[in-house]
């Protein structure tokens, strides 16, 4: 099963993220949300229906970076770590 990383650089927590999953070894594809506006719908519509973003929403935070794996998507660096067997 492929991960999606959505992300963008000039959020100041993409890079402690991205060194964690690399930290851990966890293989992804990167999409980075403001290259084009199909990668931010593709964020948008996740976003927008996931659970996973219910208390980042309720915090006005815009949700990123987050690893999409399956049904699963993680916004908190610290859950990385669940990942891994």
């Amino acid at each position: 099963m492929t991960a999606i990383l959505f992300f963008t650089e000039k959020c100041p927590d993409t890079a402690p993220f991205v060194a964690q999953l690399k930290t851990l070894n966890i293989s992804y594809t990167p999409v980075d949300i403001l290259e084009n506006t199909g990668t931010l719908k593709q964020f948008l519509k996740l976003r927008d229906k996931h659970p996973a973003f219910n208390t980042t929403k309720a915090n006005e935070k815009i949700g990123i970076p987050a690893l999409h794996i399956g049904e699963k998507v993680i916004v908190d660096m610290n859950e990385l770590s669940s990942l891994v067997k």
